[in-house]
């Protein structure tokens, strides 16, 4: 029995087979196998021919006992393909007539076992290349892994001062506390200056830049909520990173609320109001108070009619343009530039 043929009653191929010559053309050779076993089992000595068992039919006993689903014209292609690729052996020699032309089919066992071996290598080649593939992946995640131990600790410059290494001479430490100050030299009995360089640093308060960057989130999910209201989307990073740096340089919170607010009742636009921003930085108006006390002082100093008509246009003209924004704040809707 051959690796790749089957000695039971199921029309069955495998699939290593099948891919090997073809779905089609592996059914046919599996079948005329299953018939020749079939003959040898029940000693057939009537299609036994020089050492071999054979098995005859005509195109129409194929199609209609052992192959319906194919139609008949298909049925002649893959007998005539087995047959020019040595899948099968043909011939009409053993017909009693020779009128007959009925044609006699074995399998040829030679051509199907040197096709077994190059499925075995295939498959071997196969193995071999994802073998080779593993290795290589194993090998590059343990170089990884290797520089990254490598980039942690380098070398003793990475390590701090006193490890693996000999303290250097004169050092001191001294007991500071956390962010507090230095402690005076002479206090401490030294008759020379500390090298700075050499003093343990304080640890860092955590807490307070903790505290700074939640605060800093709250704000900008403020911002980004009014941002949108205002301008039916959301600000993008670039924007964002922008607000957060005037916000660094002590523009409020309510101020920048306040500008964007007012921008979306004017219909300005996000350029508008970064514009806006930035006079309002030059000009050191960063709370909403400053604001307000701007705009109040012109009010009042409309109404105040006490000056001369000359100095009134004076003081005027030098508000306005010191304050080229305070329209902006009075009446959103009417401001243009």
């Amino acid at each position: 029995m051959n690796k790749l043929l089957i000695d039971e009653y199921p029309l069955m191929v495998l699939p290593t087979f099948a891919k090997k010559i073809g779905l089609k053309n592996a059914i046919f050779v599996q079948q005329v196998y299953f018939l020749t076993q079939t003959k040898h089992q029940n000693n057939d000595i009537y299609t036994y021919k020089d050492d071999h068992m054979w098995v005859f039919n005509n195109i129409d006993e194929w199609h209609e006992n052992y192959f319906p689903f194919f139609s008949k014209r298909t049925l002649k292609r893959v007998i005539k393909k087995c047959e020019d690729e040595g899948y099968i052996i043909s011939t009409n020699k053993y017909n009693k007539s020779e009128y007959d032309k009925t044609k006699w089919y074995r399998v040829n066992h030679e051509k199907i076992s040197d096709l077994a071996e190059e499925i075995e290598q295939d498959i071997m080649i196969k193995r071999e290349k994802k073998v080779e593939k593993a290795k290589r992946k194993s090998k590059k995640k343990a170089k990884q892994l290797e520089k990254m131990n490598k980039t942690k600790f380098d070398s003793s410059k990475d390590l701090p001062l006193g490890q693996n290494g000999t303290m250097p001479e004169n050092t001191v430490f001294l007991p500071l506390g956390q962010n507090g100050t230095m402690p005076d030299s002479k206090a401490l009995g030294q008759n020379g200056t500390i090298d700075s360089a050499k003093m343990a640093r304080p640890i860092p308060n955590t807490t307070t830049y903790t505290s700074h960057n939640n605060k800093n989130k709250a704000t900008l999910k403020k911002i980004k909520a009014k941002f949108k209201k205002s301008f039916s989307k959301n600000p993008n990073d670039l924007q964002l990173e922008k607000i957060e740096e005037y916000i660094n340089k002590g523009i409020s919170e309510e101020l920048i609320l306040k500008s964007i607010e007012f921008c979306g009742l004017g219909d300005h636009n996000q350029s508008f109001l970064f514009n806006r921003l930035q006079m309002l930085l030059k000009d050191d108006i960063c709370t909403v108070e400053k604001l307000n006390n701007v705009i109040n002082q012109n009010n009042s100093f409309n109404k105040n009619t006490s000056n001369s008509e000359n100095e009134n246009k004076k003081q005027q003209q030098s508000k306005e343009s010191d304050y080229k924004w305070k329209d902006f704040f009075i009446d959103p809707d009417k401001y243009k530039e």
